[in-house]
């Protein structure tokens, strides 16, 4: 494994989600300030935005502990987001908002990240297949861990390029990630049918957790999963939740375009 002061480089077989399991373990995430995951497909450059410094000065503004970038097509004819966490549009006064679910390129506080690898740690490698509502159900128990801040937040000026390259696909493992009976025993079944995971999957948990951390863009109310009982509450938390408080945004106006970053220590990637 060639190595460096600052990089180290790892190869374990399987989806990424494995990877973060056994090689970014506690033990080795606590020696930094910053934790950053992203996806094969995915592009960062100066031009869309992406510094770390105004990484850090965003997460010091909103006091999120995970930041998301927005995402963008590579291409008009590419698509942006995924699924339930692809971003809204965003405007004048809300130029980065807390979100209930995220793609996979963040960069997360190390305390965060921590909640994440529990997660992992408590379920089978061979369940381990596909990351399906495992980012929903990590920015729901960062909530349940620091209640009174935003658990994750999209922010508009640091964007990422998806580049759609469907990697998984041209490698001819497209059956074994993505086809139907083999998603019947994946993360996502685990979650809905395990004791405290199921209320974020089925969505009864929505209200508590705007109650406890502020009420996000946008709620998925069904990840694929749900009954159509729970579909119902979820429905209805997020109809009450919105007539009491207001989306949790930050406007271009107080944006920490000047802010001195107190970013210190390396990043693990």
């Amino acid at each position: 494994m060639p190595s460096h002061r600052y990089v180290a480089v790892s190869h374990v077989p399987g989806y990424m989600t494995v990877f973060w399991k056994r090689i970014l373990v506690p033990q080795l995430t606590r020696n930094y300030d910053r934790i950053f995951i992203l996806d094969n497909d995915v592009q960062l450059s100066p031009a869309f935005g992406f510094s770390l410094s105004a990484v850090d000065r965003w997460l010091a503004h909103t006091g999120a502990f995970i930041l998301q970038p927005s995402v963008i097509g590579a291409t008009r004819a590419k698509r942006s987001g995924t699924g339930v966490r692809a971003h809204g549009a965003f405007t004048a006064d809300c130029v980065a908002y807390m979100v209930p679910s995220i793609e996979r390129v963040h960069i997360s506080r190390p305390e965060a990240y921590e909640v994440l690898w529990d997660i992992l740690d408590s379920i089978p490698d061979e369940r381990l297949s596909t990351d399906t509502a495992l980012m929903h159900l990590w920015v729901s128990l960062v909530c349940e861990r620091f209640p009174g801040h935003p658990s994750a937040v999209v922010v508009q000026s640091i964007a990422a390029a998806h580049l759609d390259t469907h990697t998984i696909r041209k490698a001819g493992l497209d059956p074994f990630y993505n086809h139907p009976s083999h998603k019947k025993v994946n993360v996502l079944f685990y979650m809905h049918e395990h004791p405290v995971y199921g209320q974020y999957v089925n969505g009864s948990a929505t209200l508590r957790l705007q109650q406890r951390c502020g009420r996000p863009a946008r709620i998925p109310e069904d990840l694929g999963m749900a009954s159509s009982k729970g579909r119902k509450a979820a429905r209805g938390s997020s109809t009450a939740a919105s007539a009491e408080e207001p989306v949790k945004c930050w406007s271009g106006t107080d944006a920490p375009w000047t802010t001195k970053s107190p970013y210190l220590r390396p990043l693990s990637h």
